[in-house]
């Protein structure tokens, strides 16, 4: 009996993926299997992976690269868990993160549970937390005694932050046909919401119990993200379970960052460039200008916390 299946995709991840592997292992009162899939890397990840001498960690290994969502897919596939967790092979987990999670999940037949993630600085060996992606007020509506709270599609959508890390139950996955997409970013997120548009309910847990490595190279600097993230977006509004609601906060999110993507395109947001741009797209001047200030903050955290910029 295993009560998770981790699913690890894989890229020239040599560097991360043992410490990313051993938080797993770490996981108190709760029986797991890591499922590592090896996407084709050129760095030796898989042969770290098969220096960790633990039988409930598997290594699967592709002939050539599928990028994330089709490792993700096999790996799904092959779980024999009762739940499917998601793991980054840089990010880490808490200690108590999966026993609380499947302890809300039980709470809650059916559903997907997700928790705040606490994203950290890249500071080689040493992770150094830096903030909240949700808080604890996100998500507002009718709370448990423990603080949890039933999200749905709309909410998710219209947050600030679409990063979301779920536990998932596993025949739910399957009952659903739930697969990732070919996108290299994004994918995790289209998967997540074509879970809720096609009726799994969602459970947020306000604690961050998920550690987000924020890398310089990383998928996540890539400025490209932004058009892949509006792809997702797009399609999820095609989703048929989908409210009206939710497919209006899913084509105003890719809006938001078909903007950015455009603004970041070549050099970067000039100033003539964006004057152009905003001259024929007046409203979306406020949001951009939000966007690019949050941006800034972040890279002045970033250089306090001695972080390499990304």
């Amino acid at each position: 009996m295993t009560d998770v299946s981790i699913v690890i995709a894989a890229y020239n991840a040599a560097r991360t993926i043992e410490a990313s592997i051993r938080s797993v292992l770490a996981q108190a009162t709760v029986t797991v299997e890591v499922l590592v899939c090896d996407d084709a890397s050129t760095d030796g990840t898989a042969q770290v992976v098969e220096a960790i001498e633990d039988p409930r960690v598997r290594l699967v290994r592709n002939a050539s690269n599928l990028g994330p969502g089709g490792s993700r897919n096999r790996l799904m596939r092959l779980a024999r868990g009762d739940y499917v967790a998601f793991l980054d092979a840089d990010d880490q987990m808490a200690p108590e993160r999966l026993a609380t999670m499947l302890g809300v999940a039980r709470e809650h037949p059916g559903a997907l549970v997700f928790d705040d993630i606490l994203e950290c600085h890249d500071l080689g060996v040493e992770l150094r937390p830096f903030r909240r992606v949700h808080g604890g007020k996100a998500f507002a509506g009718p709370r448990s005694a423990s603080g949890t709270r039933p999200v749905s599609l709309e909410q998710l959508l219209a947050s600030p932050r679409l990063l979301v890390k779920p536990v998932v139950p596993t025949h739910r996955i399957r009952a659903e046909a739930l697969e990732q997409s070919h996108h290299r970013y994004g994918e995790d997120g289209l998967f997540l919401w074509r879970a809720l548009a096609r009726g799994i309910p969602a459970i947020y847990v306000p604690s961050p119990m998920y550690l987000y490595r924020v890398t310089p190279g990383s998928l996540s600097a890539n400025t490209e993200r932004h058009a892949l993230v509006a792809d997702c977006l797009r399609l999820a509004a095609e989703e048929p379970g989908a409210s009206q609601q939710a497919r209006q906060h899913a084509l105003s999110r890719a809006r938001e960052y078909e903007d950015l993507a455009t603004l970041r395109a070549g050099r970067g947001p000039t100033l003539g460039k964006a004057l152009r741009y905003f001259a024929g797209n007046p409203v979306r001047f406020p949001r951009w200008l939000l966007a690019l200030g949050k941006h800034r903050l972040y890279a002045l955290a970033r250089w306090r916390a001695r972080a390499p910029g990304r």
